[in-house]
């Protein structure tokens, strides 16, 4: 549009921004609105960008004239109209109300506010959009009303950037209520205080603290690392930080690590670095989700890394990210960012959090199950899962009826996920739609992704993946049925999303594995659904589903595919290791007697990889003559302790997944060992170590964990000395063979323990 719009035009446009009042400009319909046909927003989008994309810019489009552009009253009104920031999700009477009563005080609703204000305020947005373009003159003043000069603005561009990134954040949704974003969660006082404490100091006892003890960091200059577990509820406690950041006189830019380039590719991100100094707005730089930008790591290390000092270089900083994937990227040659402290988010208590999340919940009128806390103190499983924010906010929407049934985080997801879809059917058929697969097509949609080679974490190219799916629903349904647990973006023009929370996909990629293997595929079928190696967080959701599984011919499936895939022909070496590799955990994880079972697969196996994985099966059943079979091979063969060293690191992460099966540890050893043995020291310190852990199978990993120390030249940490002499100490008791103890305790010396 090189003229300005003719006043048909005009008319036409602020119709459709009419439009858009009732239901709010985050709710409406907009794939279908003229005004993502905007210059603006094609220049913005691109000519080829696809509706829902263009339809998103809008959004961003739209609230960066209301914030920046307009002058402050216009700003508030448009806000009020169109239902951005504080007014989202606000009843449209109520904006209606508030937005007449700002134009004219002794407003009488029928006289004054259909006529003025309405008109006067989408006129005035509209010429703000057209002018984005670039087209307009500032004086002009079409299809008649009066052109209104701006007021003068006082915020300075950093603190607009800071803005348009906070209402970003504030959209986001998490898992209960689903249909409330984190603003609104905020909002509606559903937010419980986040408790931190200083992560070199967990085992230590001490007052947790809150995030005013960052807030006072970052006013000092100091730079924070922000750890947590899944589901603690990471990118919730950066949006309160940000709101705790704002009180405290800071301006906080909260970005995610993954859109790191794109933020310094922004106008408004100039304005950020131009205006900082001692004269401009004190800027600390909320950068959540470290370990989502995994694959941009991937892709190129050096560009990111240099992206992410720029980025940080802004001001006092604060990076959050789960605990395993961080250390993974620090043990794995990623540069620490370096940090003056660190915390860790604690888990929620029963008595305290989790009973202030039910008063809150209760007091929005969004729970009606007065006696839900009791249920949950009833019962140590359910008590375990509200420890995690994400579990506690799930165990709320799936209600006191399914959570007595509930024993762990498998049967949790498998509830609540149930129960979701049930809604989001019964949604589309009071719409006279025929519904019913709404679960299906969520389990499609994550296996789609996975067979394509993406992880939890990796943006969803939404096109490709809605090309695929069953056809069990016309496509704007199967969209908004998608919408349930997808949030939708946009990248370099194409339309792309992410699973609300990363634990979805995981458990959605198990449950539909677990359909497939219950189907009895043939061998060439199974090698697809299992080869890859299922990653360890995926196993472990399987596993749980398959333990509780009601087919009585389960064990004959899986035992059966081993004998099938050692047979078939036509796939690879490496991909016939990894799947019988699978298998044979699977069994020995499902099955507690299975002992016999395993024993009669390795008399028959003859590849020595499987042979040992045999074994190692076989010991986690507590098998005392594979331990002995196991330990005497270890003891006289270097290649077997050298191949089950490499599967142990590769297991824990510090070898790449593409090197194997088999993988080996063969000098000069060039593989870090910091993963493996951090997270085995983890386990062996966990309180039910000892008690749900076979001693045979405590000693096998105990030796392999020294032995790779030990061909390292490395020792036992100090402080996990103590953890070490409680394992020797328990397998003492479950009285091993003493020639074995003996040998275990000669090697834990070379790795300096005595004791």
């Amino acid at each position: 549009m090189d003229d300005f719009p003719s006043a048909a035009q005009v008319q036409a446009f602020v119709a459709a921004l009419r439009a858009l009042i009732t239901p709010g400009v985050y709710a409406a319909e907009l794939e279908t609105s003229p005004l993502i046909d905007l210059p603006a927003v094609e220049a913005r989008a691109g000519p080829d960008a696809p509706r829902t994309v263009r339809a998103q810019v809008f959004i961003e489009l739209l609230e960066n004239v209301v914030n920046v552009r307009l002058s402050t009253t216009d700003r508030q009104a448009a806000g009020i109209l169109f239902g951005i920031g504080t007014w989202s999700g606000m009843p449209v009477r109520e904006r209606h109300y508030e937005v007449a009563k700002l134009r004219n005080k002794r407003w009488t609703w029928e006289r004054n506010y259909r006529k003025e204000p309405l008109t006067r305020d989408l006129l005035t947005v509209m010429r703000a959009l057209i002018r984005e373009d670039g087209a307009a003159p500032e004086d002009q003043s079409p299809a008649g009303g009066e052109a209104h000069a701006p007021e003068p603005r006082h915020d300075t561009e950093a603190e607009s950037e800071a803005e348009y990134h906070l209402r970003r954040l504030g959209r986001r949704r998490t898992a209960y209520p689903l249909d409330m974003s984190l603003e609104q969660l905020q909002q509606a006082g559903l937010i419980v205080p986040v408790k931190l404490g200083r992560y070199h100091e967990r085992q230590a006892s001490r007052q947790p603290s809150g995030l005013d003890e960052i807030v006072r960091c970052l006013e000092d200059g100091s730079s924070v690392l922000l750890l947590g577990e899944p589901g603690a509820g990471k990118t919730l406690a950066m949006y309160q930080l940000a709101t705790a950041c704002l009180e405290a006189g800071l301006t906080p830019i909260p970005v995610r690590a993954r859109d790191t380039a794109e933020v310094l590719a922004r106008d408004g991100w100039a304005g950020v670095r131009e205006q900082n100094g001692p004269n401009g707005p004190r800027v600390a730089v909320l950068l959540d989700g470290l370990d989502e930008a995994v694959e941009l790591i991937a892709q190129n290390r050096e560009q990111f890394a240099a992206d992410l000092r720029e980025l940080l270089s802004a001001g006092p900083y604060v990076v959050s990210s789960r605990v395993r994937e961080y250390e993974e990227l620090i043990s794995g040659g990623f540069p620490d960012p370096g940090f003056d402290v660190v915390y860790v988010i604690e888990p929620w208590t029963l008595e305290t959090e989790f009973r202030e999340y039910l008063s809150r919940l209760a007091r929005a009128g969004l729970l009606n199950e007065p006696t839900l806390y009791e249920a949950v103190v009833g019962s140590d499983d359910l008590a375990r899962l509200v420890s995690r924010p994400l579990y506690a906010r799930m165990l709320t929407f799936v209600g006191e009826q399914a959570a007595r049934g509930l024993r762990d985080q498998v049967s949790l997801y498998g509830e609540y996920l149930t129960k979701l879809s049930k809604v989001t059917d019964y949604s589309l058929e009071s719409q006279g739609v025929p519904a019913g697969g709404a679960l299906q097509l969520w389990q499609s949609a994550a296996w789609i992704i996975y067979a394509n080679g993406g992880a939890a974490d990796d943006m969803i190219p939404l096109a490709d993946v809605e090309l695929r799916l069953p056809d069990l629903l016309p496509r704007p349904y199967a969209r908004r049925v998608l919408d349930q647990i997808i949030e939708r973006g946009s990248s370099h023009g194409r339309e792309t999303g992410e699973f609300i929370h990363y634990s979805f996909y995981e458990y959605l990629v198990a449950r539909e594995a677990y359909d497939r293997i219950l189907r009895n595929p043939g061998p060439g079928e199974l090698v697809e659904i299992l080869k890859g190696d299922l990653p360890r967080e995926i196993r472990h959701y399987l596993i749980g589903q398959l333990r509780v599984s009601n087919d009585a011919d389960l064990r004959e499936t899986l035992f059966g595919s081993y004998a099938s895939v050692r047979r078939i022909l036509n796939i690879s070496d490496r991909d016939r290791a990894s799947v019988c590799n699978l298998l044979i955990y699977l069994i020995s994880r499902v099955f507690e007697s299975c002992e016999e079972w395993l024993h009669g697969l390795l008399e028959e196996e003859d590849d020595p990889f499987l042979r040992h994985s045999i074994l190692w099966a076989m010991c986690h059943v507590g098998s005392a003559r594979a331990l002995r079979e196991f330990a005497d091979e270890l003891a006289a063969r270097p290649e077997t302790r050298s191949e089950c060293r490499g599967y142990l690191l590769y297991y824990y992460g510090d070898i790449p997944r593409g090197e194997g099966p088999p993988y080996h540890d063969d000098p000069p050893h060039a593989a870090d060992c910091s993963l493996t043995y951090r997270r085995l020291m983890d386990l062996f310190a966990r309180d039910d170590f000892t008690e749900t852990v076979a001693p045979e199978r405590c000693l096998i990993d105990t030796y392999m964990l020294l032995d790779i120390l030990v061909i390292r030249g490395l020792a036992i940490e100090e402080a996990d000395k103590s953890v070490l002499g409680k394992v020797l100490q328990s397998m003492r008791a479950a009285v091993l063979p003493a020639a074995l103890l003996a040998r275990l305790a000669r090697l834990a010396a070379r790795a300096g323990f005595a004791g």
